[in-house]
């Protein structure tokens, strides 16, 4: 039972294999781009649990599209947490 919860506990710190440090989208370059779509998030497409693997304090951090909306899409998350990410990400692929 000890091995299971430890090796749980592994799989749980090792998220979803990306470096959780921070958040890096070197494919977004303008404003559309963060529409979340099956190509452009293979991994998380259709999932309503964005958290799972986004760390919510790593996220928006650097204005990858020049929008000028970093500063209300950091409120946004800060305020309302995973239920900010529809209001500009889309659905994601999962039903209303």
């Amino acid at each position: 039972m000890i091995r299971a919860v430890l090796l749980f506990t592994l799989f749980w710190l090792a998220g979803c294999s990306i470096d959780r440090q921070y958040e890096r989208y070197p494919n977004l370059t303008k404003l559309e781009d963060i529409t979340l779509t099956e190509d452009n998030h293979p991994h998380g497409y259709g999932r309503s649990d964005c958290f799972s693997c986004h760390v919510s304090v790593n996220i928006h951090r650097v204005d990858y599209v020049q929008s000028g909306l970093l500063n209300t899409a950091q409120r946004l998350t800060e305020t309302y947490g995973i239920d900010s990410c529809r209001g500009c990400h889309q659905s994601n692929g999962v039903a209303p």
